[in-house]
This record gives C-alpha cells, sequence and structure tokens, in this order.
C-alpha cells in the first residue's frame, strides 16, 4: 500500500505501508514523483494513477523522478 500527496503539480509517494509488497521490494520510496505508467503520464490526480494501475494487464513499468535517497535493499 502506498498514499500519495499532490506536490507542485505532481504525484509524490507520501507514505508506504511498512511490511507490504512495495515496501519488502525497496524499489520505492517516500518522496518520489510518479511520472508515467507503462509510458502514459500520469499527471497530478491519484484516481487517474489508479485507474491505469487497474487497467494495467500483466506487468507495470513505472517511471520516477527519485527523491535521491539512499536506496534500501529488499527486504526478505
Amino acid at each position: 500500500g502506498v498514499t500519495f500527496r499532490i506536490e507542485n503539480g505532481e504525484l509524490v509517494i507520501a507514505r508506504i505501508l511498512h511490511g507490504g509488497m512495495i515496501d519488502q521490494q525497496g524499489l520505492l520510496h517516500v518522496g518520489d514523483i510518479i511520472k508515467e505508467v507503462n509510458g502514459r503520464e500520469v499527471g497530478d490526480d491519484p484516481r487517474v494513477l489508479q485507474e491505469m494501475l487497474q487497467e494495467a494487464s500483466g506487468g507495470v513499468v513505472l517511471k520516477i523522478l527519485p527523491s535521491y535517497q539512499e536506496p534500501h535493499p529488499p527486504r526478505q
């Protein structure tokens, strides 16, 4: 689980559920900006992002602008 906030017209990861799949993967971090889902621009509406993720079949490719925090190793 992830929650977002809108900051300067962009979707920013506000919180990541501890112990969840995204937390365990260690690929996304608080402060990262979600730019695209499967090559489609997201904009600043979390509902659009949710729709894009629900419509995606198979893998999902995210284009993010990292928050420049030190990378965390995946949890095991």
